[in-house]
């Protein structure tokens, strides 16, 4: 009994494993979506920054 059970199992393994490995890749290109937008965030608010610092000198310097 034990041992049928067992080889039902392994029959279930190669459809398990390819869905892991689905969601896994899924993960990976979440995971290096949610880099790219963070550093084009960053890389924004540098921009940001840097415009401001730029447009406020003159008001502040005087």
């Amino acid at each position: 009994m034990v041992h049928k059970l067992g080889s039902r199992n392994i029959a279930h393994l190669p459809h398990l494993g390819i869905e892991l490995r689905d969601h896994f890749q899924d993960l990976l290109m979440l995971r290096m979506a949610l880099v790219f937008h963070h550093e084009h965030v960053a890389r924004s608010m540098h921009l940001y920054q840097a415009v401001a610092r730029h447009l406020l000198a003159p008001t502040i310097l005087h």
